[in-house]
């Protein structure tokens, strides 16, 4: 049983890192869920991100998998087995996010700092005192 959930781990672990590996490539001008316009992409400390990123996925992927052989070593207590799973299913989910929230954070800092804004930029200011007179 235990091998069972052994293969089902590597399924589900393939296909979550394939998901957040393809977030290594702009895709319509969105690059690690920040938009940039086209000229941005070219930017060299995108393409330094995007290769730190894909070295983070690779280390985070091989962790896991060094943490999931454990469970080949439970076959005969099934309940130990299943439970080892969803610890290691819910491992997999946190330890995948942590590189796509750092990369999305220093996109969006490189977009702050080189004001790589898509569109044109508003300024919303709220008169505190009229909207007070409003409600009266």
């Amino acid at each position: 049983m235990a091998i069972f959930f052994f293969f089902i781990a590597l399924f589900i672990f393939v296909i979550m890192l394939l998901t957040f590996m393809s977030t290594l490539k702009p895709k319509d001008n969105l690059w690690f869920g920040v938009s940039f316009p086209g000229y941005a992409l070219e930017d060299e400390r995108l393409r330094e991100l995007q290769i730190s990123t894909g070295k983070m996925y690779k280390k985070y992927g091989f962790l896991l998998i060094l943490l999931l052989i454990p469970i080949l070593f439970l076959s005969s207590y099934i309940s130990l087995s299943l439970i080892f799973f969803y610890v290691w299913t819910c491992a997999m989910v946190l330890l995948l996010r942590i590189p796509f929230i750092k990369a999305h954070r220093a996109a969006t800092q490189l977009k702050r700092e080189n004001e790589w804004f898509v569109g044109e930029k508003r300024m919303v200011r709220i008169d505190t005192e009229l909207s007070l007179l409003k409600r009266k």
